[in-house]
């Protein structure tokens, strides 16, 4: 649930409720609607900013035309990039979780090698505050 009161899903669909959607619709409590032209790939996280903004996450290289590298913004009328996104696994490339921590910090974990161009172990964390991404130490193996 976005802090618009609209629920949203992701995932790897293209129609919902009959609108085209892209992999990513909102749902007003009546209707389906699609967030631009959506992204192109498929959506396997969402989460809440808490400036309003829905994160969306998964395996995709383009979020509404934007070039996005796996992780995109949507702040209601348009996407946005996150820097240079993530990438570069030796396997596909994805994310597979996402999280906002009370300072607004953006937490992806998954199965990739870089962000915003910097090596990754699968974790990072992007600061709306700076607009870029840092690495966390990670000193254990992360799940879930």
């Amino acid at each position: 649930m976005g802090q618009d009161g609209l629920l949203y899903a992701g995932g790897y669909f293209t129609i919902a409720g009959g609108m085209v959607v892209n992999r990513i619709a909102s749902w007003d409590g009546t209707s389906w609607y699609p967030l631009g032209t959506g992204v192109y790939g498929f959506v396997n996280a969402l989460a809440a900013g808490i400036d309003g903004s829905v994160y969306a996450a998964g395996n995709f290289l383009y979020a509404g035309g934007v070039l996005a590298h796996l992780v995109a913004r949507w702040d209601g009328g348009a996407w946005h990039a996150l820097g240079t996104g993530l990438g570069e696994s030796p396997y596909p490339s994805y994310v597979s979780e996402l999280a906002i921590n009370t300072a607004g910090e953006l937490w992806a974990a998954g199965s990739f090698g870089t962000a915003g161009g910097k090596p990754s172990t699968y974790v990072a964390v992007w600061s709306p505050t700076a607009m870029s991404w840092f690495l966390p130490v990670i000193r254990r193996r992360v799940d879930h």
